[in-house]
This record gives structure tokens, sequence and C-alpha cells, in this order.
């Protein structure tokens, strides 16, 4: 594997694993020297060692897609790593430690099984600590509230060039009883969205929704007058609104659903 610098495929791989006690300390020496361009790895998962990720960076200039969150990896693993150059991290679960040393990813994936209603990669004594000058590139697809993407749009995220919010949960106070006053509160929400959006300097998309449940069923008429942009539908007792908007880079997706 590492002396004669021969590519294997997977399943060969997985066959030698299988067969072979010593196989990690073979795979080990397939990084021992630095391989050709378009032979490096390219996705490295959450259950491998932090020392893998320093015994291939010995013969690499950086990291390819690496998972995090797990008790194998998490964040605190980059400062062992003395300031990687990583180009695509994927955050899979809630990581118990964080990094204290800013590190450089280009891209950042949040999956979808991690919802929250603060930023998970900034929260209290848990930062991800990063250059942002090296930020090229973020994902999110759990569910985030509102006002947490606004706060990204507008101020910690402003210099990235593309953003992508999959699960935008638009949210109404309390105090909005009727089906009128939560129409507007969401008119209101999604045309301060798109203001920031507009402004931001980068590519943004966003897909946002909406569902709640009513007492009075009569309320198909205020929907469509309440959502005039909007396309909307019945279906039994259920009334579905979509909005889509596009402007040169920017995408805005709106789901209301109300029964």
């Amino acid at each position: 594997m590492g002396l004669q610098r021969r590519r294997l495929w997977a399943s060969k791989l997985c066959m030698l694993f299988l067969a072979y006690r010593d196989f990690p300390e073979a795979f080990a020496l397939a990084f021992r020297y630095r391989l050709p361009p378009e032979d490096n790895l390219e996705y490295i998962c959450r259950k491998v060692s932090p020392s893998f990720l320093k015994r291939y960076l010995q013969h690499h200039d950086s990291l390819p897609t690496v998972q995090f969150g797990s008790p194998y990896i998490d964040f605190a693993a980059l400062d062992e790593l003395d300031g990687p150059k990583i180009d695509t991290v994927v955050y899979s679960h809630p990581c118990a430690k964080f990094n204290t040393m800013p590190c450089r990813i280009t891209n950042i994936v949040v999956d979808r099984g991690v919802s929250t209603r603060s930023n998970p990669l900034i929260r209290k004594d848990r930062t991800l600590e990063l250059h942002l000058d090296c930020l090229k590139t973020l994902e999110f697809n759990g569910a985030i509230l509102y006002s947490v993407v606004l706060r990204m749009i507008k101020k910690t995220y402003a210099a990235v060039e593309k953003l992508n919010f999959g699960r935008v949960k638009l949210t109404v106070p309390a105090k909005c009883e009727s089906i009128q006053e939560t129409v507007n509160h969401i008119n209101a929400s999604v045309n301060f969205l798109w203001k920031y959006m507009l402004k931001h300097s980068g590519a943004v998309t966003v897909s946002a929704f909406y569902e709640r449940s009513f007492i009075d069923l009569v309320f198909l008429h205020v929907c469509k007058t309440g959502f005039p942009e909007y396309t909307v539908t019945r279906s039994g007792c259920r009334v579905n609104c979509k909005l889509e908007k596009m402007a040169g880079n920017k995408s805005l997706k709106v789901f209301v659903s109300l029964y």
C-alpha cells in the first residue's frame, strides 16, 4: 500500500481490515509518503482518532472533509493539530469540547440532526474558534430560529461568500392570538429577513417555515388577502401558503401551514 503507492478500492480495504488483525498499522503506512494530487482521502468520519489526523497531516498540507461530533473527534482535537487547514467540516452531533485556537476552515456543513435554538457553533463556553476570513461557505440543515439566522446574516457571517439555511423556524409572539395578527407578524418577519438577505454581500439561500393550529377554521380568506404574494391552497381543514422570492444570488422560500 505505502511502498508501491498503488490505489486500493474501498472494497479491498474492507477485506484487508477483516482478514488482517494488524491492518490499522498497515493502513497507516499508506500515509507515510506524500501521495500525488487527486489520491488524498476525500472524507474522514467522526469515528477515527485524532492521532490518525496528526499522521495524515505529517504528509499533507490540509485535511479533506472531516466529520465532527463524537467522543472520538470533537472540536478540541483541532488544538492538538496545530491549526490545520480543513476543506470542509461536517458538524453532525453536539460536541462536548471546543477548540481555543482559531482554525482555518473553508466550508462548514451543519447536519439536519443538529436542531437548536441558538447558533450551534457559537454557544456559551462552547465556541468553534475560526479564522472568519478563511470561511467561504456555511450551510445549516438543522432547524434554527429566525432571530438567530438574522444575526448570522447581519453580523456573525456577514463576510461569508455563501450562506444556506435549510430550515428556518419563524416565530410569532403568544400575544398574536388571531389569524390576522399571525399573518401580519409573519409578513413583517419575512420582509425583514428579505431586507437583510439583500444587504448581504454574498449568496444567501433561506427556506423558512411556520405551522400553527387555530380554533377558528374560517381563515382561507384571511390568508388569501393577507398573503397576496403567496400561493394559497386548501386541503380539508388545512391551508398551505407558499412564497418564493429571488433576486440575483439571493433566494427565499417560505412555507406557512395553518389548520
